[in-house]
């Protein structure tokens, strides 16, 4: 009661709501009870609640009419008898229950849930999730008029009962629809007609009549998505997953550089697009929906095979990993390309999963006690980590070297019998949730790992021996604050650079080999402070170096094609004059430029399509120097040379024979 400066605490445990009525009275929703106090400041004032049964999650709403008037909308386990089966759920809609003597008794006036009223459970999947989305309210001039959020939408009052007014299927076109899954109902009540406003994991709906009977959404331009994964393609293309909201295709042909397609239902989550042909892409919804377009976003569809099916499609919807992990190598072309995939306790394998009417086959590749989190493959493709969010990491071994004929092969789980599957938690901390994991491209001895959760000193730990049988780790805190750190990437252009995405955006440091890194916060005007899951490094044009892409939880993905903002960057002189002549060239170029510094320095040339056509290491003096290019065995068109190293620059040149 001092503004925040000083606080004490009024009650133990786990605290969903707490409404305050007209006249004082604190109604808090405290460790599965609902207390009351008159006082509100004097913690041995509260007194339980009668008439309310036991709950996995209560909401409670208060008339501003009246305060005497008090409503909990209950959820619970339950039983919901159907004309085939019983349904059993733990979170299910136990009641609405009024209170007429301000919060002191409560009796029930609506039951629990059936198959035809039913806002809290998908009856289909026998499923509830009232302890995710339960909210209540009463209508600000009618006491004993009770909206209720969860799935679905419905009302109460003496005269009509217990009633569905609003569906999920939130299109223009529906007056009726509200997106699943509500948290939030507020009423502006100076407007008139008044207006009731609806926040759910869609964003916002508001009512459009005085009945406040018919909805429609107002998200547009409200910037809030939360996306768990996001990739991208060399062709400009970004795709992400979304909480409650999808899997979204960005293909830059929009009106804007937000607008996007729905390309699966549901939550998405990670997702991929091939760098050998940006036309293959995977996306995923919830417990495993694992689906593919070979053109571009459209014809998505499953890849299962009949070896796979057996063990997973036919319960894909109970499949215990919520967010499933995916990763998709092909370093080695098309024919050889292997998309990983976790599933139960496991991490599968498949292949032939480029090509257009290619053969899918899924192998077994590990057994992972915990459920695989996070997957990340090494660059020469023989060594595969797997992390879970309990804290194991396990490295499986001898992926190149394993058979996968199917001929030979027919079990399902054949080929992890071949493999090493070893745990390198090592010196890790224990019972920490590892967020991601990321593998140097020019060693695989170097590995990085982030760590979720709060009250901990360190968030991301190194291992310069990851292939070693027991790995030694040793944090790189450094002077980065100490919160949850959920992905990490190494600029594949100098592994001394490592980026973070963080609960609070993201920090980096171009120091990263050292005992204690500095890192730099790379939050400012064009990106907030804001939860980041998911970055990539996408190289759409081999002479301009990787865009970084940010997947945040609660505002969108950005892009950044510089990289870092805030963060000191490598003390490399940029070439102001570098030209190649003749131009056009027939049988030789030559490439000349001024440097500022002796040294070392790689020349790149490549085509237009980003095609490495030539590459050279070049010893470099101060002042000018000359490369010469034998661009006999080039043919016609326009190449891009490319400095790097000391000095860096760009330059274009035509070749004409």
């Amino acid at each position: 009661d001092d503004a925040g400066a000083t606080w004490k605490k009024l009650r133990d445990g786990n605290t969903r709501d707490v409404q305050i009525s007209s006249n004082g009275t604190v109604l808090a929703y405290v460790a599965s009870l609902v207390w009351r106090s008159e006082n509100g400041k004097d913690a041995n004032s509260y007194v339980r609640s009668t008439g309310l049964p036991g709950s996995a999650r209560i909401s409670v709403a208060i008339s501003p009419q009246d305060p005497n008037y008090v409503y909990a909308f209950v959820a619970g386990s339950i039983s919901i008898v159907t004309a085939t089966t019983t349904i059993n759920v733990s979170s299910g809609m136990v009641g609405l229950y009024q209170s007429t003597d301000n919060g002191v008794n409560f009796t029930q006036v609506v039951g629990k849930e059936s198959q035809f009223f039913s806002i809290l459970t998908h009856t289909s999947l026998g499923s509830s999730q009232g302890t995710y989305d339960l909210i209540c309210a009463v209508h600000p001039r009618d006491k004993e008029r009770v909206f209720m959020g969860g799935i679905g939408f419905a009302e109460w009052s003496p005269s009509q009962g217990p009633r569905v007014v609003g569906n999920t299927f939130n299109h223009p076109s529906n007056p009726f629809g509200i997106h699943a899954d509500k948290h939030a109902i507020t009423f502006d009540t100076v407007t008139s007609p008044m207006i009731m406003y609806i926040g759910s994991d869609g964003g916002v709906a508001k009512t459009t009549n005085a009945e406040m009977t018919t909805y429609t959404d107002i998200s547009k331009n409200f910037v809030t998505t939360q996306f768990y994964g996001c990739a991208a393609g060399t062709n400009g293309i970004v795709i992400g997953g979304t909480q409650d909201n999808k899997s979204m295709l960005i293909d830059r042909k929009g009106s804007t550089r937000q607008s996007a397609v729905d390309i699966l239902g549901g939550d998405g989550f990670r997702c991929e697009v091939s760098k050998i042909n940006p036309n293959v892409l995977f996306v995923e919804n919830q417990y495993g929906g694992l689906a593919r377009s070979l053109n571009g976003g459209g014809g998505v569809g499953e890849i299962w095979d009949n070896r796979i099916s057996a063990n997973f499609v036919s319960t894909q919807y109970t499949n215990n990993i919520f967010n499933t992990p995916m990763r998709l190598w092909e370093e080695e072309g098309e024919e050889k390309a292997k998309l990983f995939y976790g599933l139960n306790n496991a991490v599968w394998m498949a292949r032939g999963i480029i090509s257009t009417g290619a053969e899918i086959r899924w192998f077994k590749v590990a057994t992972i006690p915990g459920n695989p989190h996070i997957i990340e493959v090494s660059k020469d493709g023989n060594h595969a980590f797997v992390a879970t969010l309990a804290g194991r990491i396990n490295r499986v071994d001898g992926i190149q070297k394993a058979n996968f004929d199917t001929t030979e092969i027919v079990a399902y789980a054949g080929i992890s019998d071949s493999l090493t599957n070893v745990d390198i938690r090592g010196n890790l901390p224990a019972g920490r949730s590892i967020t991601d994991i990321e593998i140097d491209d020019n060693n695989p001895n170097r590995v990085i790992v982030t760590m979720g959760n709060y009250g901990n000193t360190g968030y991301i730990y190194i291992t310069e021996n990851a292939l070693d049988p027991i790995p030694t780790w040793r944090a790189i805190q450094g002077n980065l604050p100490a919160f949850p750190v959920y992905d990490v990437e190494i600029y594949e252009k100098d592994p001394n650079t490592l980026i973070v995405g963080t609960e609070f955006g993201i920090w980096a440091t171009t120091n990263g080999q050292a005992a204690t890194p500095t890192w730099t916060e790379q939050n400012n005007k064009q990106f907030p402070r804001v939860p980041v899951y998911e970055m990539r490094q996408v190289t759409e044009k081999a002479w301009t170096g990787p865009v970084l892409y940010a997947a945040t939880h609660g505002r969108g993905i950005f892009e950044s094609k510089n990289l870092l903002t805030s963060a000191p960057q490598n003390s490399k002189v940029t070439v102001s004059t570098i030209k190649t002549y003749p131009n056009p060239a027939k049988d030789i170029a030559t490439l000349s430029f001024n440097s500022t510094k002796n040294g070392k320095v790689n020349v790149k040339v490549y085509d237009i399509k980003g095609n490495l056509v030539e590459e050279k290491s070049v010893t470099i003096s101060l002042g000018q120097n000359e490369v010469s290019l034998d661009t006999r065995n080039y043919t016609n068109g326009i190449y891009i040379t490319s400095i790097e190293g000391t000095v860096s620059g760009k330059s274009k040149f035509i070749v004409s024979h």
